[in-house]
Formats: structure tokens, sequence, C-alpha cells
């Protein structure tokens, strides 16, 4: 056993059972933390774990993406959200097998920290390839656009929303649309995600070259169609139970993109049974992305 890193936060892709490590299984992730103290393999330093929907030793490539904003961090692998862990780096979080708080992490400055991968197998053999990787900061690589928050826009029933948001659908909420990783065409790492959707419904994430009305957009449905102009639909994907979603093909290859261009994206979702409006659809907010090569 080697030693410990101290003042650290890990996410633990584990692919083998060791009972006295205290693993659910042989094929999960576990986030871990010591706070500003040691941090371990054992899963009594779990903040949030998850069993996976596929096998991480199957030999196939797979991708992991980890959001965090104060308070929430996300791990999504092959497109697909599998854990969120109420977390912030200053206040902490909760471990799970405990249930006994644990503190945030000694950042440098305050506000900064490193970012790196480390792994091991003990007596067994595996190998771990890591075939590519980035790291951004900030809101993502567009800007939002047309929000049913009752300010620059009108919802079709009374139906706005918080900023930022598209119009109020039957959660109380308006959906979500945002991006992550970079707005490059050969890159081809940008991800559409979608949040505050209906629970196991259909979304249809599409393009468009034009921004309407605008930018303010125009009513549909239960709210506003805010891309237009050589509409190209990318895909649809299904909520989880928490109403989320992210895309998981090559953005700009399936939208014909090349360097220069300016897209406008938008999430069109299905309410069937709570639409304020009656129309059992309803849309995202709009969001807008301008390519490098």
């Amino acid at each position: 056993m080697g030693e410990s890193v101290d003042n650290s936060l890990a996410i633990h892709l584990d692919t083998y059972y060791n009972a006295s490590w205290g693993d659910s299984d042989g094929n999960h992730i576990s986030v871990h933390t010591g706070g500003s103290g040691d941090n371990t393999q054992h899963e009594d330093s779990s903040i949030g774990r998850a069993s996976l929907p596929v096998d991480l030793n199957d030999g196939s490539p797979h991708t992991m993406r980890v959001v965090y904003e104060p308070g929430l961090l996300e791990v999504h692998l092959d497109g697909v959200l599998v854990l969120s862990v109420p977390y912030d780096f200053t206040t902490g979080g909760i471990h799970v097998n405990s249930g006994a708080a644990v503190g945030g992490l000694d950042l440098i400055g305050g506000t900064s920290a490193y970012v790196g991968f480390t792994g091991g197998a003990g007596a067994a053999r595996e190998t771990k390839d890591i075939l590519s990787w980035e790291f951004g900061t900030g809101s993502g690589p567009g800007t939002v656009f047309c929000t049913g928050d009752g300010s620059a826009t009108s919802c079709p029933c009374g139906n706005a929303s918080a900023p930022g948001e598209g119009c109020g659908n039957g959660s109380g909420a308006g959906a979500i649309l945002s991006a992550s990783g970079a707005a490059s065409v050969s890159a081809s790492s940008v991800v559409l995600s979608g949040r505050q959707l209906i629970p196991s419904q259909p979304g249809l994430y599409f393009q468009g070259n034009n921004a309407i009305a605008s930018g303010a957009g125009i009513q549909f449905g239960d709210g506003l169609r805010c891309a237009g102009g050589g509409v190209i639909r990318l895909q649809v994907r299904f909520a989880a139970t928490d109403g989320t979603s992210e895309t998981s093909i090559d953005i700009a290859l399936k939208g014909g993109v090349v360097a220069g261009d300016t897209k406008r994206y938008q999430c069109w979702y299905r309410d069937p049974s709570t639409s304020p409006c009656g129309t059992a659809f309803n849309l995202t907010n709009g969001y807008e992305l301008t390519w490098g090569a």
C-alpha cells in the first residue's frame, strides 16, 4: 500500500472487488476525500458511489466527464449521468458509510488546485490508458440566449421561469441547456446537456443557423423556439429520473460544422401529463456556439 494523498478529492474508477476495503462490487465509481486530511481507497472515505450500467473492464474505450459547481459534483460515463454528489470544495460533504461530515479542501491561495491521475492494481494486472483529456473552467464554451424569465421574452401561458431557464414546465421550473468541452471542430469534445427536463421523457437536441426573432424566440408549444434556419436534428435522448440528459455524439460532425461557424442549439422535450399550457411539449433556453478549428 502506498502513501495516502492528503488534502485531496479522487474520482475512483474501481474494477476489482476488495471486500476488505468495503467495496460494493467490482465495477463502480466512488468519490473519495478526507478533507484536508488523509484520503484513502477504503469506502469509508467515499462521499458518493454508484454501480455502473457498463463494464469498465470490457476492453473498450470509455469517456468520463466530471462537472463541478459549488455544492454539486457530477460524474458522467459515456454520455450518461451516473453519480451526483452534494459537495463543495469549501464546506465539504458527507461520508456515505458513517453519515459524518467531512470538511473541504485547503486550496492553493483559496482558489486553485492540481489536477492529475494515478492508478494501481496490486498483485493483479490491468492496462489503464488515458487516450485524451482536457480541463475547462467557467460557464462553458458558449452563450445562453432566449430564456423564459419574463424579461426579453414572453412565454405562451404566462409560465415564466427563473433567469437563464426555458419557459416553465410541469415540474415548476424551466429546462436548462448548457454545454461543456471545447468548441473546436478538430477536438470534437462538445457535449450538450439538459437539466430540469421531464423525467423519463424524450428530448430532441437540434442545431440551427439563426437566432429566431433576434434571439428573443417565438412561442412554440409551452416554450420558445429560439434556434432556426437550416435546422439539423442532432440526437434524441431520454431524460433520467432526475430530469437530466446529454448528447453522446460528435456534435460538429453531425451538424456539418466548419471552423468559423456560429450555430444555435436547443432541446425540444415532451411534457405529456403536467404541461402548464396543455400542448404536451416545451423547449429549453437557446445556446450559441462559435466554432474554432
